[in-house]
């Protein structure tokens, strides 16, 4: 099934908008659980589905919150505020536990390799390998505070004195002092000729130790370790399981359950309960608020997930005991608008409702031994089943007829069952079993259109020695045959013949999944994704992707994959191949990539291992349209500050002006590219082809920046990127060759080259009009253009439909101070001129230029600290002509003791002005349009501050009256930090740091990317910053 034809007929707004998928709810959640913390009212479990919160005020332990998290988190761990949970070998998802007790994702620590990790105070410690890396909560995570080599790969590390102690995957203890590692080794553990330990935890002053001949108490005096053996194994009485807090020990023996506490320096049994093995097996132990937790762990059938134990005297009484609902969801599937879910061994099938009664009058089957997957096809539904007694599987397809179900095939399989999908009307799955002399690897068809009790069966069998690699890997089906890989070839075998090895083209490359959708066949190697149309069993190469991996096959048909952008995991893009390019088109947030995925009405419904999902499908179309050139070396930044529905669309084209790629990012990927490198952040497009130009579109005001490098990189300069617009542009000024000035003018449009006419002035006041021929983002010395020096111009396409766009980059001194400025589009009787510098060192520039045949009268009204006016001054303008001058020495600020904050510009008639920055001594260089618009809103972007980068802002209050200011912080993925509320007297100017205005720890700040101001009164804003090493500036005008 290709996803674009059903995804139209559902959703015509997809043709002229971008749907987002919006989690809902989700259902079934599995409550097989690994570990378990706890925080104020709410106990947080962890399992494969991601952190579920009960509420430990209610005996029954209600479910009050679920958060998704990618992976199978496997440890949790709760200091100052924070909630820590890790994912083996990806790394460390890092929430603050807010007031309301439910948890905020702040960031994710990518840790390759992880094993474990600990937390002591506001340090965090992770082990990978051989090296234990040590982050700060107060500092930022970017690198490593620091890094101690470790002599064995561990398990488990424990915060202890003033170093760790570890455990080792092969069993030894020992202690790593961290103040001066080279100095002092690890100091290993022995205890009556035994190295080899099962468990360690800190308790009092001390550890206690699961060792092999009992539990050990080891006293450290600061100095050295004394141990002793207090609880010996003996006979029957074998520690099965401990776990402790700082006052009390619990002990799982064989038939009881025992507290102990530390009396003396010697551990005393003060209560116990009997427990039956069968029933209790070996949970994972763990000690919330004073009473012990069990966590069913057990992996066959499970008919308990939580129990709870209190001490109550002398004797430890079970408060709680959670029966097991739901272990795992074996499949999803669907029929018209009936939906089937397998739960364990129950078959629960019916119309889904709303909320909490979603699946409340679902219809329930119970097969009695476990489910292992569950597809559909027209109204067959076909359920695979364990027989665990028997070490075979049986298929059983029933039929829907009038609400309920029929069986209509059963038969039993010897072996084990895998791979099962529907495609094109076909069931397809493979089989394993071993005899005494041979393993027998088997790919099955069966047709069951004609006679659902009587399919049409097709067989493909390998029989190879025992031990033999699998050669069946993804088999898929078409109508003729079957299409699967062995890890490094492609083959077909039709149902009549032979296997076949087919020709990729391309380089060769090893397999590693493979998937068919009607004629595409979509092919995962190392490097990425390889897009292929098949005619028989003739390939031709459509393209190259290296953004995606980790590709899956819903059983109904859709292609999964996983973007390299996110690293965190957990978000599934469901991939179309409309006009023969790979696209993603709809995301989806999960903790593993679903089995099925499909529409029920306007809603989006998954299966994934430990939950059923339902989606809100919310679309919005662009409203915003930018265009770029692309250079890899460019930086882009942007408003982060976005809606859960808004999206962002990149389109990367080629030379030839042909669509090569797109790429969607949200909320919740958004923040991935914020302060990248265009080769970082363009990675979805073929990469055949070379990429041109790329442009966005955008449902927000997206303020993007672009930071642009010289060749001698720094210094460069930045720019906002306005939206594209037709029509006439306007270059108000050009530097003076004569004075060390260079100007040169690049042009950004929506064709690869574009037939141009310049306008200019000559020494008579003629015009003269000069065509030239424009490459897309292509750079041109104004001189060049022109023949000649001139002191503006204007240009417009020949072509009045194309989109053309451009800015002006202004440079001194051989490179040594570089300024970007936007080319105009409309004049203005009205400038504000936001800031300046007030540094003697530094000066600001003003440019003034008059495009009407007459002269025009401009007043400068300035106003000082207090908005009082403190200047009041005239300029005349020439017809034509323009005023350029250094404010500061214009109005002899310093020679006069003027104080003068900002600037209001009024002219007789419309003119245009821009404004510049620069150094007296180190040609430091920044430029920024002049402000016009009224506006009640201001949004900063680019703000992100680091050791590398210092950022001012600027906000002028340009009425004659107090305004009431919030000023709020969000992250790169639109959280809100902090908000400050600020009043700003009429016509006054504040003048501020991020670090100034919000009461942010180092790493809150360093997190913070877009800043919004919104006021009752008219506002101007100007961004500053500049890199502390160097002797870039940059000046940006903030404006919608």
């Amino acid at each position: 099934m290709r996803l674009s034809g059903f995804w139209i007929g559902l959703l015509g707004l997809v043709v002229y908008a971008q749907c987002l998928t919006v989690p809902e709810q989700s259902y079934f959640l599995s409550d097989r659980y690994v570990d378990a913390k706890a925080s104020g009212n709410n106990l947080i479990l962890a399992n494969s589905y991601g952190l579920i919160f009960r509420d430990l005020n209610d005996a029954q332990l209600p479910i009050t919150h679920a958060e998704v998290v990618p992976g199978d988190l496997e440890q949790l761990e709760i200091s100052e505020g924070f909630l820590f949970a890790m994912t083996p070998d990806s790394g460390v998802f890092i929430y603050r536990i807010q007031a309301s007790g439910l948890p905020e994702l702040i960031s994710f620590l990518s840790v390759p390799g992880i094993q474990t990790f600990a937390v002591s105070g506001l340090h965090l410690y992770v082990g990978a390998g051989l090296l234990i890396e040590r982050y700060d909560m107060d500092a930022p995570l970017d690198t490593p505070i620091a890094q101690y080599n470790l002599p064995y790969e561990i398990r488990k590390m424990v915060p202890f004195a003033d170093g760790l102690v570890l455990h080792g995957k092969d069993g030894r203890l020992g202690f790593f002092p961290l103040q001066t590692p080279g100095a002092n080794p690890l100091t290993a553990f022995e205890w009556e000729g035994d190295t080899f330990f099962y468990n360690v935890y800190p308790f009092q002053d001390g550890l206690l130790i699961d060792a092999p001949k009992g539990i050990v108490v080891a006293s450290y005096d600061g100095r050295n370790f004394s141990l002793e053996t207090q609880i010996h194994n003996q006979g029957v009485q074998i520690v099965l399981g401990m776990a402790c807090d700082q006052e009390r020990l619990f002990v799982r023996f064989s038939k009881l359950l025992v507290e102990y506490r530390l009396v003396n320096g010697t551990l005393r049994e003060m209560a116990r309960t009997p427990v039956v093995l069968s029933e209790l097996r070996f949970p994972k132990m763990t000690v919330i608020e004073g009473d012990l937790v069990l966590l069913n762990q057990s992996p066959v059938q499970r008919s308990w997930s939580l129990a709870k134990y209190q001490s109550q005297g002398t004797n430890l009484t079970r408060q709680v005991f959670l029966p097991s609902l739901v272990d795992n969801v074996d499949g999803l599937a669907q029929i018209g608008d009936t939906l089937f879910v397998a739960l364990d061994s129950v078959l629960r099938f019916g119309r889904i409702g709303s909320g909490d009664n979603a699946f409340a009058s679902f219809q329930s089957l119970d097969l009695n031994n476990p489910i292992l997957s569950l597809t559909a096809s027209q109204d067959l539904i076909f359920v695979l089943i364990a027989q665990p007694l028997k070490d075979s599987s049986t298929l059983q397809v029933f039929q829907l007829d009038g609400g309920g179900l029929n069986l209509v095939f059963n038969r039993d399989f010897l072996g084990t069952l895998d791979q099962f999908h529907t495609q094109n009307n076909l069931l397809s799955f493979t089989q394993f079993f071993r005899d005494a002399e041979q393993d027998h690897f088997i790919a099955k068809a069966f047709s069951f259109e004609l006679n659902p009790d009587q399919p049409t069966e097709h067989s493909l069998e390998y029989a190879l020695p025992v031990g033999s690699a699998n050669p069946l890997y993804d088999v898929n089906v078409d109508l003729s045959g079957f299409w699967f890989h062995d890890g490094i070839s492609l083959y077909y075998a039709p149902f009549d013949g032979e296997a076949q090895r087919i020709n990729v083209p391309g380089e060769g490359f090893e397999i590693k999944r493979l998937a068919l959708q009607d004629e595409m066949v979509f092919l995962e190697h190392s490097s990425g994704l390889r897009l292929l149309r098949r005619q028989n069993t003739r390939l031709e190469l459509l393209g190259e992707y290296p953004l995606w991996h980790q590709m899956t096959q819903t059983r109904n048909g859709l292609i999964l994959a996983r973007s390299k952008l996110n690293f965190a995991g957990g978000v599934f893009w469901v991939l179309d191949t409309q006009d023969d390019l790979l696209s993603p088109m709809l995301r989806l947030n999960g903790s593993k990539a679903p089995s099925y995925v499909g529409f029920l009405g306007d809603q989006l419904v998954s299966a994934e291992p430990t939950s059923v999902n339902l989606f809100q499908v919310e679309c919005q179309t662009s409203q915003y349209h930018y265009l770029f050139p692309f250079n890899e070396r460019y930086i882009l930044e942007y408003n982060t500050h976005l809606s859960a529905s808004d999206w962002v669309k990149f389109s990367i084209f080629n030379s030839a002006n042909r669509l090569i790629g797109t790429q969607i990012l949200d909320k919740e990927t958004l923040g991935l590219v914020q302060e990248k490198k265009l080769r970082d952040i363009f990675l979805d497009f073929n990469a055949l082809e070379t990429p041109f130009r790329f442009t966005i579109d955008s449902t927000f005001p997206l303020q993007p920046l672009l930071s642009f490098q010289s060749k001698n990189e720094p210094p460069g300069y930045a720019l906002r990127i306005p939206t594209l617009r037709g029509g006439s542009w306007f270059c108000p000024h050009v530097g003076a060759q004569a004075q060390g000035w260079n100007t040169r003018v690049l042009f950004t449009g929506d064709s690869p080259s574009s037939s141009m006419e310049a306008s200019f002035l000559d020494e008579d006041l003629n015009e003269v009009n000069v065509p030239f021929t424009t490459g897309y983002g292509e750079e041109r010395q104004v001189q060049q253009v022109f023949g000649k020096e001139v002191r503006y111009f204007t240009f417009q396409p020949k072509n009045l439909t194309d989109s053309v766009a451009g800015f002006v980059v202004f440079e001194r001194d051989r490179q040594q101070g570089q300024a970007g400025v936007n080319l105009f589009q409309r004049p203005s009787e009205f400038f504000v001129v936001p800031h300046l510098v007030g540094d003697p060192v530094w000066w600001t520039g003003l440019v003034l230029t008059n495009p009407n045949p007459n002269p025009v009268r401009v007043r400068l009204l300035g106003y000082d600290s207090e908005g009082r006016t403190s200047v009041d001054r005239n300029i005349d303008i020439d017809a034509h002509d323009r005023f350029v001058g250094i404010l500061e020495e214009y109005l002899q600020v310093y020679a006069q003791g003027l104080d003068v904050q900002w600037i209001t510009v009024v002219s007789e008639a419309p003119i245009f002005g821009l404004g510049l920055i620069g150094h007296y001594f180190d040609a430091s260089l920044a430029g920024f349009e002049l402000t016009t618009e009224n506006q009640n809103q201001l949004i900063f972007s680019g703000v992100a501050e680091n050791e590398l980068r210092w950022v001012r802002l600027v906000v002028v209050n340009r009425e004659a009256r107090d305004g009431d200011m919030v000023f709020s912080a969000y992250d790169a993925f639109g959280n809100l930090l902090a908000q400050k509320a600020l009043t700003l007297g009429r016509r006054q100017k504040v003048y501020f740091s991020p670090e100034s205005l919000f009461d942010l720890s180092p790493l809150e700040l360093r997190q913070i990317t877009t800043i919004q101001v919104d006021s009752v009164t008219d506002v101007t804003g100007l961004l500053l910053r500049g890199e502390n090493n160097s002797r870039q500036i940059d000046a940006i005008s903030i404006v919608d």
